[in-house]
């Protein structure tokens, strides 16, 4: 993420999570200026961000952990129409809005590609998905309506 952090001084990096599996690792990302560390948020918090931002990345690494991931954030970013780049993890296929790459620098790549595309006024939000599971709809609207769970 480093790299992909000071890749272009257009790039706005919002980071969410508790990030405890890569402290080390985020508080030298942090020393970047554009790089935005929000820390753990609710629900309704997150969707307010994601509704501010032109895509989303899931910068996961092939890993123990990655290897039971859900993919539950990607169809979060689809429902609010947002395309997302993700490195190659298992339960990651077949999302629409979701462009999965092998390696790294093909991650950055994209990244860069959509941040040109965003400035030259080129970039094309994602419709939401039509074969959206209607499991993610439903958790969308109840995150952003006016009384949601958890709000704080």
């Amino acid at each position: 993420m480093e790299h992909t952090a000071k890749a272009s001084p257009h790039l706005r990096l919002h980071i969410v999570g508790d990030g405890a599996r890569v402290t080390d690792k985020l508080r030298a990302l942090m020393e970047n200026d554009n790089v935005i560390y929000h820390g753990p948020l609710s629900e309704a918090r997150v969707s307010r961000l994601l509704r501010s931002i032109h895509f989303a990345i899931m910068p996961h690494l092939r890993d123990e952990v990655s290897t039971y991931m859900n993919p539950l954030k990607v169809l979060m970013y689809a429902a609010h129409g947002l395309r997302s780049v993700a490195v190659d993890v298992p339960g990651l296929n077949n999302i629409d809005g979701l462009h999965v790459v092998d390696t790294s620098d093909a991650f950055t790549k994209q990244i860069l590609a959509w941040v040109k595309d965003v400035r030259e006024g080129s970039f094309i939000p994602l419709d939401v998905p039509k074969n959206m599971p209607k499991s993610a709809e439903k958790y969308v609207a109840l995150v952003n309506s006016e009384h949601p769970v958890n709000s704080i």
